[in-house]
C-alpha cells in the first residue's frame, strides 16, 4: 500500500505536469478516473486483510489515505477524515450510516484526499446551477478543490443512498475571482473509465472566500467545482500613464469650463436664454468633473461612495438635460421667426436640474444600495440599474441628433428657396 500511494503522489507532483500535458483531454479525463478506481479498489484489498477494528494511515504531499475495518456491533462514534484538521479539507460520516451499513457485524471504510487530481477530471459536461452573476460574465468552470473520495464495502459503495447525508468540507484552491460553488461529484463508468461532474443528491451547506461545506445523499469522489474569471493584471507604468493622463485631461478641461463660466457670468452683454444654457451645461460638467476626481475611488468609505455616486449621478444627468435644451432652443430659434420677448429660463432651470433630480430620486427610492461599488463609486454596472443613467442619456442623445436633422433641412430648405440657382453642394455649404 505504501508503494502504491508513493506512486500516486509522485504522479501528481507539480513536476509531473508536463508528463500529463502530453496527453490529449480525454486521455487525462481517463488516466486521472482510472487512478481514482484504482486506488480505491487497492484500499478495499488492504481492508479485507485487515484485523477487526483496525486503521491504517498513509500520508503525502498529494494524497492522503486511511483504510478502516470496524465493528458495527458496540457503540459507534462519528467517522471524520483526515484526523489532522491542519489540511483545511475534512468529510464525516455519522455513526448510523456506519451502523445502517453494517454487514455481519462489520464494515470497511475508505477515505482518500487527492491534491491536484482535480486539474486532469474535465469539467466540459459539468452539470452546474450557474447563479447571475456567472450567466453575466465570462467564465470557465475550475475544479476549485481536492478531490475527496469516501466508500463503505466497496462492492455497493457507488450506489448506497445514505438516510444521514455525508458532510464533507473542502479548501479552495483559488480564493480570487471565483464564484458560484457547486458541490459535485465525479460519476464515471468503469468499462470506458469516462465521466463527468454531476451535482445530483448534492447540496451546498456554507461558504466563503477559503472553504465550501457540502452535503450528499450518496458516496464517491466529491469536490467542488466554480465558475472562474481570469484577470489580466496590467502594468503598474501602465495603470500609472493612464492615471495621469486621466488626471491631466480632467484638469485642463476643468480650467477651460471655469473661463467659460466666468464669461457667461460676467460679460453682461451675453446674458440670453441660449447663453444660460451654455453657463449651466458648463456649471453642470465642471461639478461632475470635479466630483469625480475628489470621490470615484472613496471605495473605503461605503456612505461617502454612496453619497459621491448618487451626485455624480445627478450632474451627469443634468449636463446631458442641459445638452438637450441646446436643441431644444436650436430648433426654437429657427421655428420662430421673431425671438419671443417672455424669458424661458425658468423652465430651462426647472427642466435642466428637476429632471435629473427626478430621475435620481426615484432610482434611490428603488435601489439606493446600488450606489457605490466596491472598485468605483458609480452605479453598479451588474444590475439593471445603470440603466438610470444610460437611459436618459441615450434618449437625449437620440432627441438632439432629431433636432440636429430637423435644423440642417430648414436651414438647406431655407437657402434653396433663397438661391434657387444654387447647386446642392453649394446649398449645404
Amino acid at each position: 500500500l505504501q508503494a502504491m500511494v508513493e506512486t500516486v503522489n509522485n504522479l501528481l507532483q507539480p513536476q509531473a505536469l508536463n508528463a500529463w500535458r502530453d496527453l490529449n483531454a480525454s486521455e487525462q479525463q481517463r488516466a486521472a478516473t482510472k487512478l481514482l478506481d484504482t486506488v480505491e479498489d487497492s484500499a478495499f484489498v488492504l481492508a479485507d486483510n485487515l484485523l477487526k477494528t483496525d486503521i491504517v494511515r498513509e500520508n503525502t504531499d498529494n494524497i492522503q489515505l486511511e483504510v478502516a475495518r470496524l465493528s458495527t456491533d458496540g457503540n459507534l462514534e462519528d467517522l471524520k477524515f483526515p484526523q489532522n484538521m491542519g489540511h483545511g479539507s475534512s468529510i464525516q460520516l455519522s455513526a448510523n450510516t456506519l451502523k445502517q451499513n453494517g454487514r455481519n457485524g462489520e464494515i470497511r471504510v475508505a477515505f482518500v484526499l487527492y491534491n491536484n487530481l482535480g486539474t486532469y477530471l474535465s469539467t466540459e459536461n459539468a452539470s452546474m446551477k450557474l447563479g447571475t452573476e456567472a450567466m453575466s460574465t465570462n467564465h470557465s468552470v475550475i475544479v476549485n478543490s481536492p478531490v475527496i473520495t469516501a466508500a463503505i464495502n466497496k462492492e455497493f459503495s457507488n450506489k448506497v443512498y445514505l438516510a444521514d447525508p455525508v458532510v464533507f468540507t473542502v479548501k479552495h484552491i483559488k480564493s480570487e475571482e471565483n464564484f458560484n460553488p457547486n458541490c459535485s461529484f465525479w460519476s464515471y463508468t468503469k468499462r470506458t473509465m469516462t465521466g463527468y461532474w454531476s451535482t445530483q443528491g448534492c447540496r451546498l451547506l456554507t461558504t466563503n472566500k477559503t472553504h465550501t461545506t457540502c452535503s450528499c445523499n450518496h458516496l464517491t469522489n466529491f469536490a467542488v467545482l466554480m465558475a472562474h474569471v481570469e484577470v489580466k493584471h496590467s502594468d503598474a507604468v501602465h495603470d500609472l500613464l493612464l492615471d495621469f493622463i486621466t488626471w491631466v485631461g480632467i484638469l485642463l478641461s476643468l480650467v477651460c469650463l471655469l473661463i467659460c463660466i466666468f464669461t457667461f457670468c460676467f460679460f453682461r452683454g451675453l446674458q440670453s436664454d441660449r447663453n444660460t444654457i451654455h453657463k449651466n451645461l458648463c456649471i453642470s460638467l465642471f461639478v461632475a468633473e470635479l466630483l469625480f476626481l475628489i470621490g470615484i475611488n472613496r471605495t473605503d468609505q461605503p456612505i461617502a461612495c454612496a453619497v459621491f455616486a448618487a451626485l455624480l449621478h445627478f450632474f451627469f444627468l443634468a449636463a446631458f438635460t442641459w445638452m438637450f435644451l441646446e436643441g431644444v432652443q436650436l430648433y426654437i430659434m429657427l421655428v420662430e421667426v421673431f425671438e419671443s420677448e417672455h424669458s424661458r429660463r425658468k423652465y430651462f432651470y426647472l427642466v435642466g436640474y428637476g429632471m435629473p433630480a427626478l430621475i435620481v430620486a426615484v432610482s434611490a427610492a428603488v435601489d439606493y444600495r446600488s450606489y457605490g461599488t466596491d472598485k468605483v463609486c458609480w452605479l453598479r454596472l451588474d444590475t439593471y440599474f445603470i440603466w438610470s443613467f444610460i437611459g436618459p442619456a441615450t434618449l437625449i442623445i437620440m432627441l438632439n441628433v432629431i433636432f440636429l436633422g430637423i435644423a440642417l433641412y430648414k436651414m438647406f430648405h431655407h437657402t434653396a428657396i433663397l438661391k434657387p440657382e444654387s447647386g446642392c453642394l453649394d446649398n449645404i455649404k
